[in-house]
């Protein structure tokens, strides 16, 4: 994603009710955030989208290697 921009799209696939209807995520300064957008009504009655903004973290694997197969494979001195 470029520095400095967004995207925001319909969310087809909530997790639940309050899940929100519009989410994207957006970068500012290199640093990306997790959007959640709402249509809202205002006290006159005119309607404007407005929303959160999470920061992404990281998964905590992601730094992580793969594992070989031996260590996959579990203990050698398991006698069995």
């Amino acid at each position: 994603m470029k520095i400095n921009t967004f995207n925001l799209s319909r969310n087809t696939k909530p997790h639940s009710d309050t899940s929100a209807p519009y989410t994207g995520s957006v970068n500012i300064d290199g640093k990306e955030y997790w959007l959640n957008g709402y249509i809202n009504d205002s006290a006159d009655g005119s309607k404007y989208f407005g929303g959160y903004v999470n920061p992404k973290k990281p998964r905590a694997d992601a730094d992580k290697p793969p594992l070989s197969p031996q260590d996959a494979v579990g203990d050698d001195d398991i006698p069995f």
